[in-house]
């Protein structure tokens, strides 16, 4: 959650760069603050920084319409180089559902001794942009970790306000979902300090198909073409978390 905040503080004071088009950073803005509102808040104790996009058929749903995905002890998503010896990279990831397995992706970029930034790759430039790609690869690999490893959830209250003044909205952020490998999950230790339930149930494995003409979209509506939303089943003991919905 620490790098989901920095993020939001980042837009705020600076805006969010479009990759494609400075001229819409003020719609890029719209946007994130749009995907905020919504977002849930995940940390993972293991990751991975592949780049490999895995087969759109293995792809199992977001959990959520919108999310958040960065790595414990303050982990990269993802690294690349730049000239004499420096580094940058994404510490934190937001993704908002566009539509079935496309995403648009808002990065906290940071560089070592450098101020950070968001920026926004849109979903629509798959296929044509590295970074895009890059972006895709992260969330199936991430996804794929919700639903092999443990699932915990601290409770936590967070308050903060994103939008412009005149349509200033206050969201509190109430939990922070984190991941972590079944044999290693009695060791996570939160940096906020909170404890971490690990008996709650989750419904997972929801998934997109492929069929013939209009599918049905995660409410159930038939408004999808060539693409429908499988219903998931639930996981784990204790009480539900339940999981936002596409509209």
């Amino acid at each position: 959650m620490k790098w989901f905040l920095k993020m939001v503080e980042t837009a705020r004071i600076k805006g969010v760069n479009h990759s494609g088009n400075e001229n819409n950073n003020a719609l890029a803005l719209k946007r994130f603050n749009e995907a905020v509102v919504q977002a849930e808040s995940f940390v993972f104790t293991s990751g991975t920084s592949s780049d490999e996009i895995t087969p759109e058929e293995d792809v199992e749903a977001a959990p959520f319409e919108s999310f958040c995905f960065e790595r414990a002890h303050d982990k990269f998503l993802y690294t690349i180089e730049l000239d004499k010896g420096r580094r940058m990279g994404s510490i934190a990831l937001l993704a908002r559902e566009t539509s079935p397995n496309e995403y648009d992706f808002f990065h906290l970029v940071c560089e070592v001794n450098s101020p950070s930034y968001v920026v926004l790759y849109e979903a629509k430039g798959i296929g044509r942009d590295l970074s895009v790609k890059k972006s895709q690869g992260l969330v199936n690999q991430y996804i794929n970790l919700i639903h092999k490893e443990t699932e915990g959830v601290e409770k936590v209250k967070q308050t903060f306000k994103i939008g412009p003044k005149a349509d200033r909205q206050k969201r509190t952020i109430r939990r922070v979902i984190h991941i972590a490998p079944k044999k290693d999950y009695g060791e996570v230790v939160s940096a906020h300090g909170g404890a971490i339930n690990w008996s709650h149930r989750f419904l997972v494995r929801g998934h997109w198909r492929k069929v013939d003409g209009l599918g049905k979209n995660r409410n159930g509506d038939y408004c999808i073409q060539n693409k429908t939303f499988v219903i998931p089943y639930e996981k784990g003991q204790g009480d539900l978390v339940h999981k936002t919905r596409i509209v």
